[in-house]
């Protein structure tokens, strides 16, 4: 059965758009917890600079706060691009993950939407061809007995025929006018 067949076609369609979507929600849930690579390498940048302050009398009498602050630009240097890369990285991630899933989504809806169609299609051509048998149907009995008076009234000329070539022969002339009735029939 057609109906049957295209309602079976449509659930690997249902289960993958399901599973897209699941796994957009999960990646979503996963991308919008990435604030922490930024705030955690801050704080990291923000240490290093908090242990400047606190030992900066240290720093200074073994006269190593200009090495200090220039590892510091460095890491600061070196960090921060990272940072923004990873963080952009995971940005670009996420939307591309989300256009796609759109894309992907409305494909499959479109996919279904067109199942359904040809299965709703399908049905409306069943149900006309289920019409038109019941009106078949219902006249399925007449057309048997209109075949039957033309069989048997063939048989009832072919007699009557047989029956004036039978008396032809015979004095009987008024059946052999039969021959001419069944003649002309």
């Amino acid at each position: 059965d057609l109906g049957s067949w295209l309602e079976r076609s449509r659930v690997p369609l249902d289960n993958t758009q399901n599973i897209i979507y699941d796994a957009a929600s999960e990646a979503s849930a996963i991308f919008s917890d990435t604030s922490y690579v930024k705030t955690t390498a801050l704080s990291i940048v923000a240490s290093f600079t908090n242990y400047a302050t606190i030992h900066l009398d240290g720093l200074v009498e073994s006269n190593a706060q200009d090495n200090f602050a220039s590892a510091l630009d460095g890491f600061n240097d070196q960090v921060q691009p990272f940072v923004d890369e990873v963080e952009e990285m995971l940005d670009v991630l996420e939307t591309d993950l989300i256009d796609n899933v759109d894309m992907i989504q409305a494909s499959i809806v479109s996919a279904v939407d067109q199942i359904d169609s040809i299965n709703g299609q399908t049905t409306a051509w069943q149900n006309e061809v289920h019409k038109v048998e019941g009106q078949e149907y219902s006249i399925r009995t007449y057309r048997k007995i209109g075949v039957m008076l033309l069989f048997l009234t063939g048989i009832v000329i072919t007699f009557a025929g047989s029956i004036g070539i039978f008396t032809s022969k015979t004095k009987c002339k008024p059946l052999h006018k039969l021959i001419n009735v069944a003649g002309i029939l």
